[in-house]
C-alpha cells in the first residue's frame, strides 16, 4: 500500500526526531517511546512503517545518505569539459554534502552500531559511498576509452579518488579534530585532491 502525503510527512518528522535522539545520546540510549513523544504520533506507526528501532537506524542512514547520493548525482560529469573543471565541480558538491556534522554524527553511530547490526553498515555503504563512487567510475571508464585516462580498473580508481576527497576528514569531523568546514575549506580542498589525483590517472 502506498503512503498517503499525511503518511510520508509523519515518516519523515518520525526519521527528523531519531535522527535527532540518536546523535544527542546514541542509539541504545534512545527508546522507540522517546522517538514518538518528539515526533508525535504512535508506536504503532513506527513498528508499521519501520518494524523495529533498527529497522528505524536503518532508515535513517539511507535517508541521509540518498541525500548525498542524489547531490552528487546532480553533477554531470560532462565529458565535454577538461577532466580538472569535470571532476572539480563533482568533488565540490560530493565533499559539501558529505563533510557535515550530521552525517559525521551518523557516520560514529553506525560505525558503533555496525558489530551488532550488520546490515546498518552495508546499507551506510550502499545508499551513498558506493552510489556516489559508481558515478565517477563510470566516467573514469569513459574518459579511458577515450584515451584521456590510462587504464585501469574504474571501480578502484574511483574508490582512490572518493578517498582523498572525503575518507580522512570523515574521520577528523567525527573524532573533533576538524571542525566542519565552510565553502572555502571545501574549495581548496577540492582542487588540491583533483591536482594530486590527475597526476597518477592522466595517460
Amino acid at each position: 500500500m502506498k503512503s498517503t502525503p499525511r503518511g510520508e510527512r509523519r515518516q519523515l518528522a518520525i526519521l527528523e526526531a531519531a535522527r535527532d535522539l540518536f546523535v544527542e545520546r546514541g542509539f541504545d540510549a534512545v527508546s522507540v517511546d522517546e522517538i514518538v513523544a518528539r515526533a508525535g504520533g504512535s508506536k504503532a506507526t513506527v513498528y508499521r512503517a519501520f518494524g523495529s528501532k533498527e529497522g528505524l537506524f536503518e532508515a535513517l542512514i539511507g535517508s541521509v545518505n540518498r541525500e548525498i547520493a542524489d547531490n552528487a548525482g546532480t553533477v554531470q560529469l560532462d565529458e565535454t569539459l577538461p577532466p580538472r573543471e569535470a571532476l572539480l565541480a563533482y568533488a565540490r558538491t560530493a565533499a559539501a554534502s558529505i563533510l557535515t556534522a550530521d552525517l559525521a554524527a551518523l557516520y560514529r553511530l553506525a560505525v558503533a552500531e555496525t558489530p551488532r547490526f550488520p546490515e546498518i553498515g552495508r546499507r551506510f555503504w550502499q545508499a551513498g559511498p558506493g552510489p556516489a563512487s559508481a558515478l565517477l567510475a563510470d566516467y573514469i571508464g569513459r574518459r579511458q576509452k577515450a584515451g584521456v585516462f590510462r587504464a585501469g580498473d574504474p571501480s578502484r580508481l574511483a574508490d582512490r579518488f572518493y578517498a582523498m576527497l572525503v575518507d580522512r576528514p570523515v574521520i577528523a569531523i567525527s573524532l573533533g579534530i576538524l571542525a566542519p568546514p565552510d565553502a572555502a575549506w571545501i574549495a581548496a580542498h577540492a582542487e588540491e585532491v583533483v591536482d594530486h589525483y590527475l597526476v597518477g590517472i592522466a595517460a
